[in-house]
C-alpha cells in the first residue's frame, strides 16, 4: 500500500538519517492516501465490521457520494454500524441500511446527522414500525428545517408510544382509501402535522402553549371528521381513531 507524506523527523528515523539537531516544529498527524480524495482518515481509523453483513454495510456507505466527495466519514460509518447492531438478525443490518438510504435518493444534501438519528431510532424495530418511522422522516424532510431532530431527542419510552401512532398513520397511506391521490397526499400531510404537535409539545413547558396546542388538536379532529376526502365511512373511522390516540397521548404524557 502506498503511504504518502512519511515524516522523517520522528525519533524512529532520526537514528537512520543525519537530521539537523535544531528544534523542529511538531508535525500534524499523518493521513492516508484517502486525503487525496477529499477525506482525511487517520491510520487505524477505518470502520471495521464484525461480520460479512457489516462489511457489506461499510462498502455501501463508502460508495455514497455528495458530488465527487464521499458522503460519510469513517466515524459516521462506525456510528451507523453501532445502531444497526440492534437488529434482531445479522442479515437485517443491510436491509435496514438500504431502507434508510432511500431518504437520500431525493435529498442528496441530506445532513449526515439526520441519517444517523434515523438509524438509531429504526434499528432493531419490526419492519412495519421501521417503515412507519421512515415515512414520517420523509415527510419531515419536506417540511422542517431540522428534520427528525425533535423526535430523535425524545426518550425511548416516548418514542415507542409515538411510533405505534405512526404505524397507524402508515396503515392509512393507501390510494384506495381516498377519493383521489391528492386527497390521500393532503390527508397524510395533515395527519403528520397533527402528530407533530405531540413531538414539539415535549420541549415547550409553557402552560399557555400547551393550552393552545390542546385547542389545535380539537380543531384538527373536527376537520378530519367533517372532510369528504375518504372513500367510505370505515376510512373516516380509522382516521378519527388516530386523532383520538394523539389526543389521549397529549393528555396522558404531556399535560
Amino acid at each position: 500500500m502506498y503511504i504518502s507524506k512519511i515524516n522523517l523527523n520522528t525519533p524512529k528515523y532520526n537514528v537512520r538519517f543525519n537530521q539537523p539537531k535544531e528544534k523542529k516544529e511538531k508535525t500534524d498527524m499523518q493521513y492516508s492516501v484517502y486525503s487525496n480524495k477529499g477525506l482525511n482518515v487517520y491510520f487505524g481509523g477505518l470502520a471495521k465490521g464484525l461480520d460479512i453483513f457489516e462489511q457489506e454495510c461499510i462498502s455501501i456507505l463508502r460508495k455514497v457520494r455528495t458530488g465527487r466527495m464521499r458522503k460519510f466519514t469513517e466515524d459516521d460509518i462506525t456510528e451507523i454500524l453501532t445502531s444497526l447492531r440492534k437488529s434482531q438478525k445479522p442479515d437485517q443490518k443491510v436491509e435496514t441500511l438500504q431502507s434508510i438510504l432511500v431518504l437520500t435518493d431525493e435529498n442528496k444534501e441530506l445532513n449526515n446527522k439526520t441519517i444517523m438519528q434515523v438509524a438509531k431510532v429504526v434499528s432493531g424495530r419490526p419492519d412495519s414500525e421501521r417503515f412507519a418511522v421512515l415515512e414520517y422522516a420523509e415527510n419531515d424532510l419536506k417540511n422542517l428545517y431540522e428534520p427528525f431532530t425533535a423526535f430523535a431527542k425524545l426518550p425511548k419510552e416516548n418514542q415507542d408510544k409515538l411510533i405505534k401512532i405512526l404505524s397507524k398513520i402508515s396503515s392509512v397511506n393507501e390510494a384506495s382509501l381516498y377519493k383521489t391521490e391528492e386527497a390521500r397526499a393532503n390527508t397524510l400531510d395533515d395527519l403528520y402535522n397533527h402528530f407533530r404537535i405531540l413531538v414539539f409539545a415535549h420541549d415547550d413547558l409553557n402552560p399557555e402553549s400547551k393550552i393552545e396546542a390542546l385547542k389545535l388538536l380539537r380543531e384538527d379532529r373536527k376537520f378530519f371528521n367533517n372532510t369528504d376526502r375518504y372513500s367510505d365511512n370505515n376510512v373516516k373511522q380509522k382516521i378519527i381513531s388516530i386523532t383520538d390516540d394523539i389526543f389521549n397521548y397529549f393528555m396522558e404524557d404531556i399535560i
